[in-house]
């Protein structure tokens, strides 16, 4: 039997889409059914593919602890007002996070309220968490 090849590249180019699809994280390590309320201070905010990260200084008794939270890529949070600007290293910020698991100094971010009063959304669709 003889392969024609013009039936392969299609199924070529699926297997890579696949694959790739199949790449992506998921998002079991975040504990979606509790949201945690930190306050602290920006220390950056990376809008990068694949997701976007905000990490954040949070005092506490005796020192302070850093936090990393895990956004959504570009795209979405330009869709959503995360520009960058007026959000900067320094300035003061409320959020609202889904904590990792394990107990970890890390989340995935829902919302957040920043210096100027200004409320953020940070999830898929604008959902903001419900909670």
């Amino acid at each position: 039997m003889k392969l024609n090849p013009l039936l392969l590249a299609p199924a070529a180019g699926l297997a890579l889409w696949a694959g790739a699809a199949f790449a992506h994280h998921s998002f079991s390590m975040f504990d979606s059914l509790t949201t945690q309320t930190l306050s602290g201070v920006i220390k950056s905010l990376d809008i990068v593919n694949p997701h976007s990260w905000l990490n954040i200084v949070v005092a506490k008794p005796g020192g302070s602890t850093e936090w990393a939270l895990e956004m959504g890529g570009p795209g979405q949070l330009q869709a959503q007002g995360w520009t960058g600007a007026g959000i900067k290293p320094g300035d003061t910020i409320t959020v609202r996070m889904h904590p990792l698991k394990d107990g970890s100094n890390g989340g995935q971010l829902v919302s957040a309220t920043l210096a100027d009063g200004r409320n953020m959304v940070a999830q898929p669709g604008g959902r903001g968490g419900g909670q």
